[in-house]
């Protein structure tokens, strides 16, 4: 006889194996889910097991792949798996794609643990679903030239280096030269210069939606030569330090050097020039200045020129009637000396048409009168010692006629009034005296 057992599944459940007679296992000769004996001879045995089956659901959005046991998964396609399976599914993007996530059961996002694209369901005991995202990508190239760095998310980028990022993402570059060195351009796509345009030095791409170059050029900064050239006593420095005679400076393009400008003690700042165009200084500025270059774009010569201070100082002249004060053979009232300078005037007196004659009655520098080598005196040369002040030269003249001469000096002059031939009589004179003949007449 003839025994045909048809076996069925229950819902979610497999057939897992059909056992004939306990080793035959004839579980892939099943025609439709039937086993059949066939002309019976003898006793026979047949086990039968199913087992739970689970789903595993791929979805899949964007231009890429997924393979299981070798073949493609479409999108929301279902897997279905036995009980206690590893089920392996290989994840790829296409060209100019990558995988943006990968979601297990809706909120587990796997995508960083995946191994060589491949993410493994383990000893499956339920059902799950995996959703498969891939964006479209776009190439940054970087272009460097010179002495400098471009760094992105922290990491430095090489010369030529592609950056590569996905559609719709945001990507800043940091810009820096090197010491001693500058930017000279950035430029996108080419042709677009945004040098003008950058933050602290950082330009962003916004919203990628296209491949981009970013072309960064760096120069190493010129340099140009100040030369100091100092004359007399004082001193020059930069930076804090002091300078030679001639000594050269030596500064970048664009810097504003400064320059501090000190006299020694008892000296000033007599001339400062740039270029040999002279700056000038106030009295102020003259006893100490600080020059500072505008930016600097050429070779420089800044030289200065110290003197010694001198210091000047007024000697008025008051001088009474009856006389004339000259100094250097002109009239004085007000004369201006260096410090230490001796000057001298010159006393004179002088007579008036009537007849009188003047001498000097006192001189007195400061309210101090000078005592005079004698008496009587028509003219008389004072010489100040070295000058270091201001100072009052004060002259008084007294007139005296023939007949104050006459009691003065104990002598006779006849005849008084005259016609212009007289005779001086010293009879009365005792002692040795000095006289002076003033006026006669």
């Amino acid at each position: 006889e003839n025994v045909a057992l048809s076996m069925v599944a229950n819902a979610n459940n497999i057939i897992a194996s059909v056992i004939v007679d306990e080793t035959n296992n004839v579980t892939e000769s099943l025609i439709n889910g039937v086993y059949t004996f066939e002309n019976v001879m003898a006793s026979h045995s047949i086990d039968i097991t199913f087992i739970p089956t689970y789903n595993i659901t791929v979805n899949i959005a964007g231009n890429g792949s997924v393979t299981y046991n070798g073949e493609a998964v479409e999108n929301a396609e279902v897997i279905t798996v036995t009980e206690g399976e590893n089920v392996a599914l290989t994840i790829v993007a296409n060209d100019n794609n990558r995988i943006a996530n990968v979601i297990v059961d809706g909120t587990n996002n796997v995508t960083e643990s995946l191994v060589d694209g491949v993410y493994t369901f383990e000893n499956v005991t339920a059902n799950h679903n995996i959703g498969i995202t891939f964006v479209p990508t776009y190439d940054i190239t970087v272009n460097i030239a010179g002495n400098g760095s471009v760094t992105y998310n922290g990491e430095a980028v090489e010369n030529a280096e592609v950056i590569t990022l996905t559609e719709g993402e945001t990507a800043s570059f940091t810009i820096s030269a090197a010491t001693d060195n500058r930017l000279v351009s950035v430029i996108v796509d080419g042709t677009d210069n945004v040098t003008e345009s950058l933050v602290d030095g950082v330009y962003t791409f916004e919203n990628i939606m296209a491949n981009h170059s970013l072309d960064v050029t760096f120069e190493g900064i010129p340099t140009y030569d100040i030369i100091v050239n100092i004359i007399g006593s004082g001193s020059v420095s930069h930076n804090g330090d002091e300078l030679e005679n001639a000594e050269t400076v030596t500064v970048f393009e664009g810097e504003t050097p400064a320059f501090v400008i000190t006299p020694d003690e008892g000296y000033k700042i007599d001339a400062l020039t740039i270029d040999e165009t002279t700056i000038e200084l106030t009295e102020e500025e003259t006893a100490g200045y600080t020059y500072t270059f505008d930016a600097v774009a050429g070779n420089h010569i800044l030289a200065v020129k110290f003197v010694e201070i001198i210091r000047y100082y007024t000697i008025t002249v008051e001088a009474g009637e009856g006389g004339d004060v000259f100094y250097n053979g002109e009239l004085a009232t007000t004369v201006t000396v260096e410090e230490g300078a001796t000057p001298s005037f010159e006393i004179n007196c002088y007579l008036t048409p009537e007849g009188i004659g003047y001498i000097i009655g006192t001189i007195t520098v400061d309210g101090e009168e000078v005592e005079l080598p004698s008496e009587d005196l028509t003219n008389y040369t004072y010489t100040f010692e070295p000058v270091m002040a201001n100072h009052t030269l004060a002259i008084t003249f007294v007139f005296v006629s023939s007949a104050d001469m006459i009691e003065n000096g104990s002598m006779e002059v006849y005849p008084n009034p005259n016609n212009g031939m007289f005779s001086i009589d010293f009879s009365n004179i005792e002692g040795d005296a000095t006289y002076q003949l003033i006026d006669v007449r």
